[in-house]
């Protein structure tokens, strides 16, 4: 087995022909993946919310976005770069692998240490034992997501999808044990820790055998990385700032009951934020080569995935709109009723956020990306001063609103930075295009909300959305070509 780093440049291919068939096919691995996952943490989540209290639930919520949070740091845009690198270069993404570890243990130290500080002097200790608990999920998913990475890089996104099948069924197994002896909270983030533990373990076996042995190294590549890293870590930290502020907002005003119900509604939204990040992933490491080899057929790329994506994106939120009722007190229990009306106004986010997905790819994949910088920090501004009069007014359904209003005007702020940044892009038709399928979700969300008689909703719903298809020539003309794409996959 090839023990040199540069056994890496194996993965991706050496021409651009075929991108689209490797897209349905990366898609394909990742959308299967993403949505085990959520299902899983779905899962996960409504063992520990009919094990615990309300304010219990709260304060693990609290926890897993607190979590989350340092996690962007450690990873700080490292994952979007060692797969660009890979791309452009095979052997110096290799080489950086050793780096990125070496950083994000860093990085982990730097931040985890200052924000158990801070919960602590504010006095939440049950807040503090859940996190110290959670600690070494950090420590794994240093090895566990830059190996992840590479993996990515060489466009063998089935590698870690396989091997982490059976730590992610371990995390909600033992989650139920540990809730059932009475472990509350304190035992599902322990089960945690151990899914975080095996999939790294089984990444690291792996990736050592097919590749190479990484060893921690610190020295002077480590600030070329996250100077190359920090446009990347930015627009995630406004991204997630801007989609999580309101959680912090939440408790500060009405209290860790209310973001249980927001937790809630979250939960289910993930679901729904599949299908555009698994989109963005997929065609990363494409976007890279398309970029050096024709900036035209990249926006061509993105333009068809815009589409194609948002016209397929259109029956899941309405299924989750029309269905939010009856998942969120099914799964949650009767106490979660009113979850329904914050995950129903955040659905309808995603024909928006299926839009911007992709057009940041515009950036991402070539010199440009300081230039998006601008657009998640105006939304981060503007998305917490609306938040601090929705949420004190309105509660969770203000906090539902603002997310959706938010992702709105990033759409209007990346189209008017593509139009000053000149990318060779048809970007009227993909407007075009949008505007139409958002007039049809327009129409099918009025009958869910008007039209009373269940049979008749579906009907209606069905009719329009198949008239609308037969109207639109582009979504026929994507969806055959989806079609063929997924035949050659095949043979």
């Amino acid at each position: 087995m090839t023990t040199s780093p540069a056994a890496v440049a194996d993965g991706p291919a050496a021409v651009v022909s075929g991108h689209g068939q490797r897209l349905v096919l990366n898609s394909g691995v990742l959308y299967a993946a993403n949505a085990l996952i959520r299902l899983l943490g779905a899962v996960t989540a409504a063992l520990v919310v009919r094990a615990v209290s309300v304010s219990s639930f709260g304060v693990y919520t609290l926890a897993l976005t607190i979590t989350l949070l340092v996690g962007l740091v450690q990873d700080f845009g490292t994952s979007n770069v060692i797969v660009r690198r890979i791309n452009q270069d095979a052997r110096r993404g290799a080489e950086s692998i050793e780096t990125t570890i070496a950083l994000k243990l860093l990085l982990t130290a730097v931040t985890l240490l200052p924000v158990l500080a801070v919960v602590a002097a504010l006095g939440q200790q049950t807040l503090l034992a859940v996190l110290a608990v959670m600690t070494p999920v950090h420590l794994c998913t240093a090895y566990s997501t830059t190996l992840t990475s590479a993996y990515n890089g060489a466009e063998r996104f089935d590698v870690p999808v396989r091997l982490s099948v059976l730590p992610m069924l371990a995390t909600p197994v033992l989650t139920f044990a540990l809730l059932g002896v009475g472990a509350g909270v304190y035992g599902a983030a322990a089960a945690l820790v151990v899914g975080s533990a095996l999939t790294s373990a089984v990444l690291w076996r792996r990736f050592t055998r097919d590749y190479f042995r990484p060893h921690v190294v610190y020295d002077r590549r480590i600030l070329l990385l996250a100077a190359e890293s920090l446009p990347f870590f930015l627009l995630a930290l406004s991204n997630v700032l801007y989609t999580k502020i309101d959680t912090f907002v939440l408790a500060k005003v009405q209290g860790v009951d209310a973001v249980a119900v927001y937790g809630a509604a979250v939960r289910f939204l993930e679901f729904v934020q599949i299908v555009p990040n698994v989109l963005t992933a997929a065609l990363l490491p494409i976007s890279v080569r398309l970029m050096s080899a024709s900036e035209r057929r990249l926006g061509d790329t993105i333009g068809r995935v815009v589409r194609l994506g948002l016209f397929l994106a259109i029956p899941v939120v309405i299924a989750v709109v029309w269905a939010a009722p009856t998942l969120t007190t099914w799964v949650f229990g009767e106490r979660y009723d009113v979850a329904a009306r914050p995950l129903q106004i955040m659905a309808v986010a995603m024909v928006f956020s299926m839009v911007n997905s992709p057009l940041t790819l515009l950036f991402y994949a070539g010199s440009q990306t300081r230039r998006l910088l601008v657009v998640p920090v105006v939304l981060l501004v503007v998305n917490i001063a609306m938040n601090i009069y929705a949420v004190t007014v309105y509660s969770y359904n203000g906090a539902a609103v603002v997310t959706l209003i938010t992702e709105a005007l990033g759409t209007v702020a990346l189209v008017v930075l593509i139009v000053r940044t000149r990318f060779d892009i048809d970007l009227r038709g993909v407007l075009r295009g949008s505007a139409a399928l958002w007039v049809l979700t327009a129409v099918l969300l009025a009958e869910v909300i008007w039209v009373d008689d269940r049979l008749l909703r579906a009907l209606l719903l069905l009719v329009t959305y198949v008239g609308a298809a037969s109207m639109l020539r582009y979504p026929r003309r994507e969806l055959a070509n989806l079609g063929r794409m997924v035949r050659s996959g095949r043979r």
